[in-house]
């Protein structure tokens, strides 16, 4: 008998459209609980959430009084979890089929304390209906490298593929941690507005405890197309909002992490380059591509 014992934390806030989309793919064979932490939600989610859990009994609702972030949330999802793993979702993403299982079993026979699956963004409706020929055609770029995260440049791999559980540096918000381990360690509340490299530097400071951290073959998280989200959660800034929260987040993660990072190998450029890399990074992906002028 499969043994449930994994408690999914999402924190969720002005998304009452897309969570009966959402949440049920988080309703997996070894899952306890599904918590939900309303994040002071001013739309119908409380209304939507008691609907699920009537169709799903491992769906618990937490509501915090006021908007407080989500690294808030899920600091207050963690103290109420009773499993023995915790993995921390999204409500504007599904998960793909048996992920939970896998990421527990590579935890448990690796061993490791983390266990990190792969996360991605639709861009259309047909690829999170068709999600198996999304993946297959998606995820092709063999792993080779200890981390799918280049400091040096400042871009991520969506795109990587593995065929065996693979000892490296978790960076993605898609994870299962320990909970006893969950439990001594808090996100960061630092990391303000869209809170733009929370969840990497939850991961480092994990990493910076020497606890040890694995990918895992066949393993998915994918974020539904911006047009199907339509606001809300970390998208709920004014557009210079959250220009201004992700430049401050990312050098506050720069400041915080440089000399781990540095030291294990995984960066080789200055402290001042590594920030100039995120404008570098804005400019090219023309958000504001006037600054290329000065960069």
């Amino acid at each position: 008998m499969v043994e449930r014992n994994v408690s999914v934390i999402i924190p969720t806030y002005n998304r009452a459209h897309i969570l009966r989309k959402t949440i049920p793919t988080y309703i997996q064979e070894v899952v306890l609980e599904v918590i939900l932490v309303d994040d002071g939600s001013d739309d119908h989610t409380r209304e939507v959430i008691k609907q699920l859990h009537k169709q799903y009994m491992e769906v618990k609702y937490i509501r915090l009084k006021r908007h407080r972030g989500i690294t808030y949330a899920k600091n207050a999802g963690v103290q109420k979890a009773r499993g023995k793993y915790i993995y921390f979702g999204d409500d504007d993403a599904v998960l793909y089929k048996d992920t939970l299982s896998r990421l527990k079993a590579a935890i448990e026979t690796f061993p490791a304390d983390i266990a990190g699956a792969h996360g991605s963004y639709a861009e259309s409706r047909d690829q999170i209906e068709q999600i198996e020929k999304y993946i297959a055609e998606y995820f092709t770029v063999p792993f080779q490298t200890r981390c799918v995260m280049d400091f040096d440049t400042g871009k991520l791999n969506f795109h990587y593929k593995i065929e065996n559980v693979t000892e490296g540096l978790c960076v993605m918000a898609c994870f299962m941690i320990k909970a006893e381990l969950a439990k001594t360690m808090k996100f960061d509340k630092a990391y303000i507005g869209n809170g733009a490299r929370e969840d990497m530097d939850y991961l480092l400071q994990n990493a910076e405890q020497g606890r040890r951290m694995v990918y895992v073959p066949d393993t998915y998280e994918i974020d539904l197309p911006y047009f199907m989200v339509k606001g809300g959660g970390c998208r709920n800034l004014k557009f210079w909002d959250s220009i201004f929260c992700t430049i401050r987040n990312f050098n506050y993660f720069i400041d915080k992490h440089y000399t781990f990072l540095k030291k294990a190998g995984f960066i080789s450029v200055t402290k001042r380059r590594a920030k100039l890399i995120l404008l570098k990074n804005l400019t090219n992906d023309n958000i504001i591509p006037w600054l290329k002028t000065f960069i």
